[in-house]
Formats: C-alpha cells, sequence, structure tokens
C-alpha cells in the first residue's frame, strides 16, 4: 500500500493564507479533502520552523490552527521565494521588526517563537560544557590525590576495593574532592550537598554522568537559557543529595541527582509547550522521555547506585522546571510567587534532612558517636598543644619553686644576697615563660565540643596560678618581706590553688 504524497508548501501555505483572519485547522482540511491528515505534519513543520507560520490555540473538534507571520506573507508576496517553495526548500526571510511588548507577560506567540528559534538556532551550551569541564577536573584533582595518599591508579579508577585500607584511602579522596558523607553534616559543612555533585567514584561513573549531562544538558539549555538551568541543576542536585542522606546515611557523590533532575524538567518542557511542537516531535520526545525514565530506574537498582538520590533529584527537579516556567512565562504577581518558591526550594531540601538528623534514631546515634570521636580528637589535640607550647616552661616552674621556696622562706635579715637575686632571676624567667606559654594556649578559636573547651581553660588557669604564684614570690623577695601572718596564708592558698587545678588538668591530660 503506497502513502500519499504530502501537500507542498506553496499548496500549505496559500491555504493558510486563504483561511485569514481565520486560524486554518489541518484537521478541518484533511476532513474535507480526504488528505490523510498525517502527510500534512512534514510540511507544517518545515514551514512553522522557517517562521513562515505559527501556532494558535488548540480548539475542540477543529484541533491545531495556524496563521501566517509576517515572514509568511512576505514569502507569499516575492516570486523567488515562492520557486523556493515549489522545489521544497525554504530559506527564512528577514524577520520583521516587531513593537515591543507592552506587557512582561510571554504569549502563545512570544512562547512558539522562542521555542522556534531554539530549535533553529539553538546557542553554545555554556553551562553544560562548563559542568563537564568541572566534572573532568575534580576527577583529575582526585587522581593527584590518589598519587599522594599512594592508592593505585587502577582502583582510584574502578573506584572501590575490598582492602580496608585502600578503601579508606578512597574515602578520604573523595571527602577531600567535595563527596557528602553523614560526619560532615553532622560538623555543618552543608556546602557538600551542593559539591558532591560534580565528584565521581570511578571512571565508568564519571563517563555514564558525562554522557547524560552531555545529551540531557545539550536539548535542555537552549530551551531554558544558561542561568534557568544552572538553578535547575543546583537545587536538583542539592535535593538529591538530601533525600541520599535522609534515607540512607552514608557517603555519596555524582551528578545523577542533578541529571535525574533535568530529565523531569524535560518532562515538565513538554507538558507545558506541546502545543508549540509538531505532533511527530512531541511524540518522539515523548518516547524518549519515557525510555531514558525507565533506564534510570533501572540502572537506580544496581549495587552501591544511590537510588533516593535519583529519586529526590526528580522530584526537586521537576518542582523547580514548573516553578521555572512559571517565573519566565507568567504575570507579574505569578512570576514573584515562583521567585519565592525558588527560593524555598533549597530550604524544604536542607530542613528535611536537619529534621532527620534531629528525630530519627540511627541519626541522633550516629551524632553522638561522631561528637565523642572529635571530643576524643580535640582532647588529643589539646594534649598535644600542652606538650609542644607549655609543659617546658610548667616543667621549669614545678622544678625551679622548691629552691626559690628556700630563700623565700627565711628571714629578710638570714636571705643571702646572692642567694636572693639568684632567685629574682629564675623567677622573672619563669614567669614569663608561664605567661608566653598561656597565650599560645589562648590563641585560636574555641573548641567545637564543650569539655574540651573547659579542659584547654583549665589548664590556662592551672598555668595562670602558677605564674601567680611566681609573682607572689618575688613580690615578698623584692619587698624584704616575712612570710609571718597574712603573707604565709596568702602563700599556702596560692600554693593550694595551684595544686589542685595541677591534679584536674593531669587527670585529664592522662
Amino acid at each position: 500500500m503506497t502513502e500519499s504524497a504530502p501537500e507542498s508548501l506553496e499548496t500549505i501555505l496559500r491555504q493558510v493564507e486563504a483561511s485569514a483572519p481565520e486560524p486554518w485547522y489541518p484537521k478541518l482540511y484533511a476532513e474535507t479533502t480526504g488528505v490523510p491528515r498525517d502527510s500534512l505534519d512534514p510540511p507544517l513543520e518545515k514551514l512553522r520552523m522557517a517562521g513562515l507560520i505559527r501556532l494558535t490555540e488548540w480548539v475542540k473538534d477543529r484541533g491545531q490552527g495556524y496563521v501566517l507571520t509576517p515572514e509568511g506573507i512576505q514569502a507569499l508576496k516575492s516570486e523567488r521565494e515562492l520557486a523556493r517553495l515549489r522545489d521544497g526548500r525554504i530559506v527564512p526571510p528577514a524577520r520583521v521588526a516587531r513593537k515591543p511588548r507592552e506587557f512582561p507577560e510571554e504569549t502563545p506567540w512570544d512562547r512558539g517563537e522562542r521555542i522556534r528559534e531554539a530549535f533553529l538556532n539553538p546557542p553554545k551550551p555554556v553551562v553544560t560544557r562548563f559542568v563537564l569541564f568541572v566534572y573532568l577536573g575534580v576527577f583529575l584533582v582526585g587522581l593527584f590525590f590518589a598519587r599522594q595518599a599512594n592508592v593505585p591508579m587502577h582502583l582510584y579508577l574502578y573506584g572501590t576495593s575490598e582492602d580496608g585500607i585502600v578503601q579508606r584511602a578512597l574515602h578520604e579522596i573523595l571527602v577531600k574532592l567535595g563527596a557528602v558523607y553523614p560526619a560532615g553534616i553532622v560538623r555543618g559543612e552543608w556546602w557538600r550537598l551542593i559539591t558532591a555533585c560534580f565528584v565521581h567514584i570511578g571512571i565508568v561513573h564519571l563517563a555514564l554522568n558525562c554522557w547524560g549531562l552531555h545529551a540531557l544538558g545539550g536539548f535542555l539549555e537552549p530551551l531554558l537559557g544558561s542561568v534557568r538551568l544552572a538553578v535547575l541543576y543546583l537545587l536538583a542536585g542539592l535535593g538529591g543529595s538530601s533525600v541520599s542522606l535522609v534515607i540512607t546515611p552514608v557517603t555519596a557523590a555524582g551528578g545523577s541527582g542533578a541529571l535525574c533532575g533535568m530529565l523531569g524538567a524535560i518532562a515538565v518542557w513538554l507538558v507545558f509547550n506541546r502545543a508549540h511542537l509538531p505532533t511527530p516531535v512531541a511524540a518522539a520526545l515523548q518516547r524518549n522521555i519515557m525510555t531514558n525514565i525507565i533506564l534510570m530506574v533501572f540502572i537506580s537498582f544496581f549495587p552501591g547506585v544511590g537510588w533516593a538520590g535519583h529519586l529526590g533529584g526528580a522530584v526537586f527537579g521537576v518542582i523547580t522546571a514548573v516553578l521555572l516556567h512559571y517565573q519566565g512565562s507568567g504575570s507579574g504577581a505569578v512570576r514573584w510567587l515562583a521567585a519565592a518558591g525558588l527560593a524555598l526550594v533549597p530550604l524544604i531540601a536542607i530542613g528535611a534532612l536537619w529534621h532527620t538528623m534531629n528525630t530519627q534514631a540511627r541519626w541522633v546515634q550516629l551524632k553522638e558517636a561522631i561528637r565523642a570521636d572529635e571530643a576524643h580528637e580535640e582532647l588529643v589535640s589539646l594534649r598535644q598543644r600542652y606538650r609542644r607550647d607549655a609543659e617546658p616552661a610548667d616543667t621549669a616552674a614545678r622544678q625551679a619553686y622548691p629552691e626559690v621556696y628556700n630563700v623565700v622562706k627565711n628571714h629578710p635579715s638570714r636571705r643571702d644576697p646572692q642567694d636572693k637575686q639568684h632567685a629574682l632571676e629564675i623567677l622573672s624567667q619563669v614567669r614569663a615563660d608561664l605567661v608566653e606559654a598561656i597565650r599560645k594556649l589562648s590563641a585560636g578559636p574555641a573548641h567545637r565540643e564543650a569539655s574540651v573547651e573547659e579542659a584547654r581553660q583549665g589548664v590556662i588557669e592551672y598555668l595562670q596560678a602558677r605564674a601567680d604564684l611566681c609573682a607572689l614570690c618575688e613580690k615578698f623577695l623584692r619587698e624584704d618581706s616575712n612570710l609571718l601572718d597574712g603573707n604565709l596564708k596568702a602563700l599556702e592558698e596560692q600554693e593550694a590553688k595551684v595544686k589542685e587545678l595541677q591534679r584536674v588538668w593531669f587527670h585529664r591530660e592522662r
């Protein structure tokens, strides 16, 4: 059975002209003339893509309507253009300048023109290419880190290992690159929800996501624009990372969540703009979307693949795409509401994760374990600082005190001048060293763990008490004071304070 030849481009264009000022409906024309309806789609698509006709609103029982554009009217007046149409060739004529719109709302005609322009003259996908370069750059930096950590290259490229030592090294590399992991979020490293979208585990993971980004971004960026695509990628990626941690709190990385969001955004775009597409194009796009969704669902159930991140990215991608549509095509009030909605999207994602962290038992236990480990690490660090910056001065002060006290306890008339001078020199040096040690321990921000910060303040207080004891002895020597009554009591009280603070600190230090 042979198919009927499609109507010529000139015939279609003249039919649209004859119907003016009313739209021309292919459905009615096919019913009247007996021409197969599907045979009209190819010439209609060519004429519309060339800007000679445009879509009107769809009408029940009539279907999609078409009217001439200013360019189409010019083409019918030009014998040269008509000759091209008879030969099946179209060269879009120079576009007629239109008056600026008085209202910011995008009309159906404007939307159709924008879509046609995106298909005919797509701009370079700047954001898509930039993200691809970031993917590759981050992966190469990871190769450098793997070399520094003595991780075999094939293990880094493969992305995993059964060796516990190598596995820990790979995890540390991913953390350095910006992967998201529960302990990092507990420590307040929320930026990892975004940076994880540019980190990949192994070259296969990288290659698949590069291919997906090239295909999805190359199609979507001309339709949405570079800025909107960047917003979509970041918000979908943030949502994917958040949902991944809510459902499975483990280390995660990769742009798959953001790519699922982009796939969902294409579906949203088709829903809103299907009327502006030729039927074959819309049908092919719909089939492509369904195929990719099925493929993504299939991949999501592979071992080691974060299905939760894919789901979260798709959900937040759809939400973001809907808001972007109304932000770009709605009326003034709708645009402002959509913009406010876009600002709320990351707050919703982070808020859901925050709520989970503070209510789910496994997160609460994880937070307690992480804080206990951090407290231990901070205490170890404080002990190391004490031994490096304060222990020499503390030891010297404790060793020098008995010699100094033997001079101080004597009556002023029985103190040897040379012993007195030597004791003053010792006290001056020891006190200066203690003050410097206190300065070093006081430098830097407070410890996150309250108990460790309390310990730091305790050792500082202990060193200060010992420095005050030295200052008190130096005062008695310089004033030739006798250790009687008040002076002896003051010295004994200061000695007791030093011993108590020393006991508390050395108990912690051990």
